[in-house]
């Protein structure tokens, strides 16, 4: 039988299978690369993950190896909201923030990671991690030194500092004079004690400043204090004691949350919402401050973001207080 040859035959098919076999490759080649990548995949991680929130991960942690700490953080603080419901995945993603804050030296949110890590139990899920040996070694490092440091105050807040008294000579007092001044050599927590049953506000805070005076390091009598104060709506005074005490303790978490509530009491929505975000980076899961944040942002009008908070709030609990109508009259506004 005689050969045929389909170059001689049919020219013109001949070259369009010609042209077409580059292509025909290059997808061959596209799909064995995707199912390569696909192969890669955390075999773990049985449910889908956002390709968003993986993609972030991934690029957080070149961002990392390239010593890049900041690019590191705005991408992995997104990151791990992807892997909630992955306790080994957002262990990787709060390891990485814990040594990347500790390089930028903001020992403060490196303490929060490390404190996250330890009360989510997260380190149980460890050993499903391939970390870099550097970065492993650097985060435990890290939480050496963080367990040796005691949680102390340092610089305790003085709203006013005694002025010293004048030296003067020893003498008894006679017990008229120790039944005279007996009313004023209570101690601090028999201040306090008495400040805490005390029904009228103006002398509870008097107490309270007197508890102060002798013991300038309790941060509890603060937070006592200001409470009287806003229940005599006293809330700039409330907001310069809390002010104060923000500036020996940034690190405190409370601090920022307690004064954003005080400036969204006195409708100072701009303050209350530079406090608020202070906050919520220290706890990006709490919806009571992302509920809060959306109401000072809609106080200061600007609606766009406070809907942004109230869709967090409602994608945690659907029927979290009035968030649902507030986030609709956002909407609204937003429109217009």
């Amino acid at each position: 039988m005689k050969k045929t040859n389909i170059f001689r035959r049919n020219p013109l098919q001949a070259a369009i299978l010609l042209a077409t076999l580059p292509i025909l490759f290059a997808a061959a080649s596209y799909a064995q690369s995707d199912a390569q990548a696909a192969r890669q995949v955390d075999p773990s991680v049985t449910e889908q993950v956002d390709p968003f929130y993986a993609k972030l991960l991934e690029e957080g942690k070149f961002f990392y190896q390239s010593g890049k700490y900041p690019e590191a953080i705005e991408n992995l603080e997104i990151a791990f909201f992807g892997y909630l419901d992955y306790p080994h995945k957002l262990l990787e993603c709060y390891i990485y923030l814990e040594v990347c804050y500790y390089q930028i030296k903001n020992q403060e949110k490196s303490k929060y990671y490390y404190g996250e890590i330890k009360r989510l139990k997260l380190e149980e899920s460890l050993p499903k991690l391939a970390l870099p040996k550097t970065l492993l070694d650097r985060y435990r490092d890290i939480n050496a030194y963080y367990d040796r440091t005691e949680p102390k105050f340092v610089n305790p807040p003085v709203l006013a500092p005694p002025a010293a008294p004048a030296a003067k000579e020893t003498r008894r007092p006679t017990s008229g004079q120790e039944a005279k001044g007996g009313a004023n050599v209570l101690s601090s927590p028999d201040l306090l004690a008495k400040a805490r049953t005390e029904t009228v506000l103006d002398k509870k805070i008097t107490l309270y400043k007197q508890a102060l005076d002798k013991d300038p390091s309790n941060i509890d009598i603060y937070f006592e204090m200001k409470n009287s104060y806003v229940a005599a709506r006293k809330y700039r005074v409330a907001a310069k004691l809390l002010e104060l005490l923000l500036k020996n303790h940034p690190e405190i978490v409370r601090i920022h949350r307690e004064l954003g509530e005080v400036y969204l009491s006195n409708k100072d929505y701009d303050k209350a919402a530079k406090a608020l975000v202070e906050s919520v980076q220290f706890e990006p899961e709490n919806i009571e401050l992302r509920y809060l944040l959306g109401r000072a942002y809609m106080g200061a009008k600007k609606f766009k973001e406070a809907a942004g908070e109230f869709n967090i709030v409602l994608a945690r609990d659907p029927k979290y207080k009035d968030t649902r109508e507030l986030r609709t009259a956002c909407l609204d506004k937003a429109k217009k």
